[in-house]
Formats: structure tokens, C-alpha cells, sequence
């Protein structure tokens, strides 16, 4: 086992070979394994609107909602705001996934947001809740568009 850093476009071969202490086999299960650039950006301000998906929250499925967001990404790693609820996390190539979590007295909300980006000025995706807040235990899953 080792680890190693690599680099953005950092390309290799990744190969098996068996040994017995004596002799070793032919290498198999050779790949090419690249890693891409991201030319995409999310920093700026984004215009999100929510439509609410199956849950056990008591929310109306179908309702829509439009909040603006505001994202600073920093290489792949991405920070902000949709509304109140701070995100974080990561972009890989053209999809990202950011979390995050609302703290109450009683419980919490977390949330976690899986987007794929469709151009320079849109996205698409899900908005994931897990809510304990105030003795409630709920769910839902709600689709999302984001415009700049």
C-alpha cells in the first residue's frame, strides 16, 4: 500500500502482477488512469429554485421555491450560502457535491446538495434533508436548477 499526490492532468499506468517470492507473472490488468482539469467555476452569485420531492416532512411535493445562493470555489474545493445554510465541499470535473448543517437547541438539519454543472450559467441536481430538529425525525429529497 502507498499514497502519493498527484497533480491536475497527472496521467499514469496502473498494472498486477503476482509473485510467488521466486517468480512473478506477466503484468495484467493494465489502465490508463488520467485526471482531468475542471474549467468549471461556481464562484458568484446563483438564483436556486427548489421543488420539493417526496418526503415525510409534512411539505407539499411539487411547491417551488427560489432562493439566491452565493458560491466561492477556490481550485475544486467550493464554499457558500443557500440562504441561511452554509455549504461546503467538492467539485469533480463537472459534478459537486456540498454539504451542510443547521444547529438548533433541540436537533439539527443537515443537508447534502449533488449538482452537475450544464454550462457556464447552470446546474442541475438534488437537495437532500435529514432533519432531528425539535423531536422530529424527517426526510425528503427536492430537485434543483440554478441559474447565475
Amino acid at each position: 500500500s502507498f499514497t502519493v499526490n498527484l497533480w491536475e492532468g497527472a496521467a499514469f499506468y496502473i498494472a498486477v502482477q503476482a509473485g510467488d517470492g521466486h517468480e512473478f507473472s506477466e503484468y495484467s490488468n493494465i489502465d490508463n488512469i488520467a485526471l482531468v482539469s475542471s474549467s468549471v467555476n461556481l464562484s458568484g452569485t446563483w438564483g436556486i429554485t427548489e421543488t420539493q420531492g417526496p418526503n415525510n416532512c409534512g411539505l407539499e411535493v411539487g411547491e417551488q421555491s427560489t432562493v439566491f445562493s452565493s458560491f466561492t470555489q477556490s481550485g475544486n474545493s467550493i464554499t457558500g450560502h443557500m440562504g441561511i445554510l452554509p455549504l461546503s465541499g467538492n467539485l469533480v470535473g463537472n459534478t459537486a457535491l456540498l454539504t451542510g448543517i443547521i444547529k438548533f437547541d433541540e436537533g439539527q438539519d443537515s443537508y447534502s446538495m449533488n449538482i452537475t454543472i450544464l454550462s457556464e450559467n447552470t446546474f442541475a441536481g438534488s437537495l437532500s434533508l435529514s432533519s432531528s430538529s425539535y423531536g422530529d425525525n424527517c426526510s425528503g429529497t427536492s430537485s434543483i436548477t440554478g441559474t447565475k
